[in-house]
C-alpha cells in the first residue's frame, strides 16, 4: 500500500512518529497531522476559549479528511515552526495545529 506523498513532508514525519508514540494506528491515505489532530479531538476536552468551537472543530476535521492534501496542509502547516519540546509532545504538537486550524476559520 502506498501512502500520500504530502505524509513525506517534515511535519507529517513527525505527526506520524508523535501517533506511533501515542500507539494510534496510522493511516497512510491520510495526513498524519490530520490524524493526530483528530486524536487530540477524540481524546481531550478542550478548555478556556476554544471549548465553545469543540463541536465545529471536530466538524470541521471530520470533512477535512475528503478535502485535498495539499489544501488540509495551507490550513494546519501554515507558518507552522514548532519548538523542539513541541516536537517531542503529541499534546503540544496537535494544540498548535488546533491554533492553525483555529486562526483559517477567523474565531478569533
Amino acid at each position: 500500500m502506498t501512502g500520500l506523498k504530502q505524509n513525506l513532508n517534515q511535519w507529517e514525519r513527525v505527526a506520524k512518529k508523535l501517533l506511533d508514540q501515542l500507539k494510534q494506528e496510522s493511516d497512510p491515505q491520510n495526513l498524519y497531522s490530520l490524524q493526530l489532530l483528530s486524536w487530540l479531538l477524540d481524546n481531550y476536552q478542550l478548555k478556556g476559549p476554544w471549548a465553545k468551537y469543540e463541536s465545529l472543530f471536530q466538524e470541521q476535521v471530520k470533512v477535512m479528511f475528503a478535502w485535498n492534501p495539499a489544501g488540509v496542509q495551507r490550513v494546519l502547516l501554515k507558518d507552522f515552526q514548532p519548538s523542539v519540546q513541541d516536537r517531542q509532545d503529541p499534546d503540544k504538537f496537535a494544540l498548535l495545529l488546533l491554533e492553525n486550524l483555529e486562526r483559517s476559520l477567523n474565531l478569533s
